[in-house]
């Protein structure tokens, strides 16, 4: 039996390995370095640090961790919630910055036929849904004059 440190590395591995061929692909597509680089930070830290450790369970001893296939099923509570509070640059940019590099992270995800296109229209009606909400989340987060309670918020 694989430890969570060992499968946690092994996720980490195949993430970056699809990051960095996510990041040959927007060089051909023409982009500049510096929005590359903009959009692998933003997929390395929701892969790495949010999508990984998510759906921590064990069954007959065996751990299972959440893949960057089924992180798309997280981005509402990732962009909404956890970013807001974990992240401190975040922002209203921000929250936009991770909506453009998720989307097309997925549609790239999908051009190599590992999500559906039920899956990659799921992801764009939770952007539309949900975007507005994310940004009055993290605006209010962000207002000293506000007193934000996560608990009344949820």
């Amino acid at each position: 039996m694989k430890t969570y440190d060992e499968i946690i590395e092994a996720i980490h591995k195949r993430n970056d390995n699809l990051i960095y061929n996510f990041a040959g692909k927007l060089k051909r597509e023409g982009l500049s370095e510096k929005t590359i680089k903009k959009h692998m930070d933003n997929i390395s830290f929701f892969l790495n640090e949010y999508v990984a450790y998510q759906d921590i369970s064990q069954n007959d001893n065996e751990i299972t961790l959440c893949n960057a296939e089924e992180g798309i099923e997280l981005v509402d509570d990732f962009l909404g919630n956890w970013f807001i509070r974990k992240a401190m640059w975040s922002d209203e940019a921000s929250i936009k910055s991770n909506i453009a590099s998720i989307k097309k992270f997925y549609k790239f995800m999908y051009s190599l036929n590992l999500i559906s296109e039920i899956d990659l229209k799921f992801l764009q009606k939770d952007i539309k849904e949900n975007k507005n909400s994310w940004i009055e989340t993290v605006n209010r987060y962000n207002d000293p004059d506000e007193e934000f309670d996560w608990d009344e918020w949820d």
